[in-house]
């Protein structure tokens, strides 16, 4: 069995898993207003990640979506935790940019 592939539909299940319900969760506790903003902050660092690493810009498109979602929470002095920022990340790049 090619271990590979076992791992590629892991990380599928994983992915899924946040999406269905760790976001809904995540949504429940901060509020529609709040989750609203931090959607459309991570909305406009994920497009640009995705922009920039095509265009091979940018090597780490995770990386560079985070900390610019970061520094806008910071500006606009909102806090949030890494777990909800990385799962507003990763249901964004599902959401968006689904596997073919």
């Amino acid at each position: 069995m090619d271990i590979t592939q076992f791992i590629v539909s892991l990380v599928g299940l994983i992915f899924a898993a946040i999406a269905m319900y760790a976001v809904p969760y995540i949504k429940l506790k901060l509020g529609a207003e709040q989750w609203t903003q931090l959607q459309s902050i991570v909305y406009v660092a994920v497009h640009a990640a995705e922009q920039l690493g095509v265009n091979k810009i940018i090597k780490d498109k995770y990386e560079y979506a985070a900390d610019k979602v970061k520094a806008e929470l910071a500006r606009l002095k909102i806090q949030y935790d890494e777990d909800t920022i990385k799962a507003a990340i990763e249901a964004a790049v599902r959401q968006n940019f689904p596997k073919k």
